[in-house]
């Protein structure tokens, strides 16, 4: 018995010396000489990962539950590379017993980054961190930030590289009103957003990033703690918002919920991938059964901001649009549920199948679009960079597609039906190195010439049939042969019954029998 009261009583005195340890070193680390000495001891060790200098002022609040510096700095070769007027964290301290990093809160406030690429090819940042040794072997502790804010940040970015290469030749200028990637300047920069990181997955959830983006040449470094040179001219783009949900594991990546907003375009998409580590896929060939999954919606999408990132591609482009794509399958067969395209007064529906994503060069398509309109001055007003014809005798066109095979090999059927007349188009063409091969028919019905060129003086109703098979389309050395075939048809006010023109094309020669039955004979 008194054994068991020896051993109790000095287990009491060793948790009541244990707890007024664990008290006086809590008490401790709340004063200023422990703080000053832990700011100490982290700018002597960030001199062992660090290439650059790192700059702070001293470190305040209880360092249990959390704690903020003013005034960040990081130089890398006498350049500024990062400040930030505040930092602050707060975190769980229980977790680190259990392998979790556990924080709460993160606040970087008016953060300036300026990253700049070398004429070697090296980045600043690259440069800034001493090279790890290599561990094969995964970390078992998770990393769980519930909350990440910047707050008025600023991003300049300059690529001495590019603008190198531009000046030997090797690159051409981008096109005015494009962004330059060789110098970006980011200002507004809002970010809200969660991360956690755990053996074998990866997610973040961004709630909002927002930030203007202006076309200049960043200075040197800032000017200090919110201080920054004036924008030069007017911003090439605001962002709204940026928003989404990422996941990143061992046989799955998607990205949920993501919402892209500008002044002018409003885009929603989801996409994801399963079945597959994406970190480790070394050629297409392995994607061939891996499901996959995309939707886009664009309730209004500006293709003059959409020409910022693709022109000249897409400089024909200069209105707005709205744009539905849902598609879903593997890479070896996707299925396009639907791909929509809307224009003020015309809008393309279409759906179909594409074959061999993992083989480009076997690529395969299905496309099936019926009842679709088109107006001819929407496509005047929203591409104007193809300097189209004004085909506004037209009217309003209703056509229906098919298509079927490979990009230089394929069959293809189109039916349209204008205020000049109905049209029926079915053949099929194959592209080959040596030649080019084709065959197919071209149906006409109540064809209109008066109301085409604007000259009732040719006023018609011609029904006729064209049919062709060839190869080539030079005049010296191409062979085929084609039939027009008419039938009661007018042109002028004088009938045109069943009539026959054929050519025959070949050795660089053209014959043509005609058989025709104009007017009628009393």
């Amino acid at each position: 018995m008194n054994s068991v009261r020896k051993i109790f009583r000095i287990t009491y005195y060793f948790a009541v010396i244990l707890l007024f340890g664990i008290i006086a070193i809590i008490g401790y680390t709340q004063t200023r000489s422990f703080k000053t000495y832990l700011r100490d001891l982290i700018l002597h060790e960030s001199v062992t990962f660090m290439n650059g200098e790192l700059h702070l002022d001293a470190i305040e609040g209880n360092l249990i539950s959390g704690f903020r510096v003013n005034n960040v700095h990081v130089t890398e070769g006498g350049m500024e590379l990062f400040s930030a007027q505040r930092l602050e964290i707060k975190y769980d301290p229980i977790g680190f017993l259990f392998k979790r990093v556990s924080i709460s809160n993160v606040v970087i406030e008016k953060p300036r980054i300026y990253i700049t690429r070398a004429i070697n090819g090296k980045y600043n940042i690259d440069r800034l961190f001493n090279p790890a040794p290599e561990d094969s072997t995964s970390s078992s502790w998770t990393i769980n930030i519930k909350r990440l804010e910047l707050a008025e940040a600023e991003v300049a970015l300059i690529d001495s590289l590019l603008l190198y290469e531009r000046q030997t030749g090797k690159r051409i200028m981008p096109p005015d009103r494009m962004i330059d990637f060789a110098h970006l300047h980011l200002r507004g920069l809002s970010v809200v957003a969660s991360a956690r990181i755990q053996p074998h997955e990866y997610t973040a959830s961004i709630k909002k990033f927002s930030a203007i983006l202006y076309q200049e040449e960043p200075v040197h470094s800032f000017d200090g703690p919110g201080q920054s040179p004036d924008p030069l001219g007017t911003p090439l783009l605001t962002l709204e918002n940026l928003s989404g949900d990422f996941l990143l594991t061992r046989d799955e990546a998607s990205a949920r919920h993501i919402t892209l907003e500008t002044p002018n375009t409003h885009i929603r998409c989801d996409a994801g991938i399963k079945g597959i580590d994406i970190t480790r896929i070394s050629s297409l060939e392995e994607m061939k059964s891996v499901p996959v999954d995309f939707s886009l919606t664009a309730e209004n999408l500006d293709t003059r901001e959409l020409k910022l990132f693709l022109s000249p591609s897409i400089d024909f482009l200069d209105r707005s649009l709205t744009l539905q794509l849902n598609a879903a399958g593997t890479f070896g067969v996707l299925n396009v549920e639907q791909l929509s395209i809307g224009l003020p007064e015309s809008h393309i529906k279409l759906h179909g199948q594409v074959r061999n994503l993992h083989q480009p060069r076997e690529l395969e398509m299905s496309v099936e679009a019926n009842d679709n309109l088109i107006t001819p001055h929407d496509l005047l007003d929203c591409m104007p960079g193809l300097h189209l014809p004004d085909l506004a005798f037209l009217g309003t066109v209703k056509f229906s597609l098919t298509y079927e095979g490979r990009p230089l090999d394929f069959k293809t059927r189109l039916t349209g039906y204008t205020s000049a007349g109905d049209i029926t188009i079915d053949g099929k063409m194959k592209f080959d190195p040596a030649n080019i091969t084709y065959s197919g028919t071209v149906d006409v019905h109540s064809l209109g010439l008066g109301t085409i060129f604007n000259d009732q003086s040719l006023a018609s109703n011609i029904h006729a049939r064209i049919t062709a098979d060839g190869a080539g389309f030079n005049l010296h050395t191409m062979t085929g042969i084609a039939k027009v075939e008419m039938d009661s048809s007018s042109f002028s006010g004088l009938p045109i019954q069943h009539s026959v023109l054929v050519f025959d094309i070949a050795d660089g020669s053209l014959r043509s029998p005609i058989g025709a039955s104009v007017g009628c004979a009393n």
